[in-house]
């Protein structure tokens, strides 16, 4: 959970009310969650996709724990583990759950005891962002940039996995709106230089992709 104002949680939990609900209040604190019925449906999300919180049930982690330990134990950046605690009585009710208000406190606190450094520092893949230090590594490299450049991978690593528009870009960057014809070309080049500088591939589009005629997209190479 690296940027606090974007937060990938999988709910893992066998209880289908308990997972929409406190997906629902998640996601009324700006987080991006799925719920998957069991560790099996939750195993290729987590080989596909970003999760930097993972909350399981405690009774499906002590049962199926062996084969997401394996998979997460692969994973440059695993996310960390909330376990769930659900109501063992026959008939209990899922309101006994914890709701998202006390899944929000619970991710808080231990995100503090994480220390500082994870608290300032984005990750996507094996592209970490400083926010203290504004240094950018990739692969555990050094990379170079200059402010503006800086600013433009740092806006989009915080909206990782949503396409960001030209004009968007040209608001929170820059900090002036101007037309979409001068905002496509100025983003178009410095976007090119951050690749470049990154050592990415143009036609492979990892980390910083186009997607032709909407914006920019950073998310991680598949695999990762």
């Amino acid at each position: 959970m690296s940027a606090r104002t974007s937060v990938e949680i999988l709910i893992v939990t066998s209880s289908a009310e308990a997972a929409r609900r406190l997906q629902a209040s998640l996601e009324r604190h700006g987080h991006r969650v799925r719920a998957t019925a069991g560790v099996a449906e939750a195993l290729p999300l987590l080989e596909a996709q970003r999760v930097d919180w993972l909350v399981v049930e405690c009774r499906l982690l002590e049962a199926n724990g062996a084969a997401l330990f394996h998979l997460l134990g692969r994973r440059p950046h695993p996310p960390m583990i909330l376990p769930l605690v659900m109501p063992v009585a026959s008939g209990a009710s899922a309101a006994l759950v914890p709701d998202g208000d006390g899944l929000e406190a619970a991710l808080a606190q231990a995100q503090t005891l994480l220390g500082q450094r994870d608290a300032t520092t984005l990750r996507i893949g094996d592209l970490a962002i400083d926010l203290v230090t504004k240094r950018v590594t990739l692969h555990g490299r050094h990379v170079a940039l200059p402010p503006i450049q800086f600013r433009l991978l740092l806006y989009l690593t915080q909206n990782a996995g949503r396409v960001v528009g030209a004009q968007e870009l040209l608001k929170a960057v820059w900090g002036y709106e101007g037309e979409e014809n001068e905002a496509r070309e100025l983003v178009k080049v410095h976007v090119r230089q951050i690749r470049r500088r990154l050592g990415l591939e143009a036609q492979h589009a990892d980390y910083v992709q186009s997607v032709r005629g909407f914006g920019y997209l950073v998310t991680p190479p598949e695999g990762t």
